[in-house]
């Protein structure tokens, strides 16, 4: 059963790391990117430090298409670098943004009134 499981398995394996989407410049540039963001913050626990390289660094690798694709002129590896360290601090600033903006207001300026 475990060689007949392995058959079957093994090519799927194979094509998900060989994949389009798997390359290792965009993992060393998130992970170098997350790293720095874990090192200049304040002292964290030990699951809080890996939960947040991990954060950082998926981040990185998830928005890395979209900024090659707005800045084709960066590799892979810079541009999971640079989402690495920019999107989470980005998010948070947004999230309190929109936390503190009142929506009525919102819709007035839109509306020009």
């Amino acid at each position: 059963m475990t060689n007949e499981f392995l058959q079957q398995v093994g090519p799927l394996v194979s094509a998900w790391v060989q994949g389009p989407w798997f390359d290792l410049e965009t993992l060393f540039g998130a992970g170098l990117g997350a790293c720095l963001v874990v090192s200049v913050r304040q002292p964290l626990k030990g699951w809080q430090t890996l939960c947040s390289l991990a954060m950082s660094a998926g981040v990185g690798v998830l928005f890395t298409p979209l900024a090659v694709m707005l800045l084709p002129q960066l590799t892979n590896g810079v541009a999971a670098f640079f989402c690495a360290l920019v999107v989470i601090p980005l998010s948070i600033k947004l999230m309190v943004w929109v936390e503190q903006v009142d929506i009525r207001e919102l819709v007035k300026r839109f509306k020009g009134q």
